[in-house]
């Protein structure tokens, strides 16, 4: 599970492969 804040919004995904959209 990985979070992160933009945005103002936290958002969590939960993937084996962290990737930049």
């Amino acid at each position: 599970m990985v979070c992160v804040y933009k945005f103002k919004r936290w958002y969590c995904v939960c993937s084996r492969s962290i990737r930049t959209q």
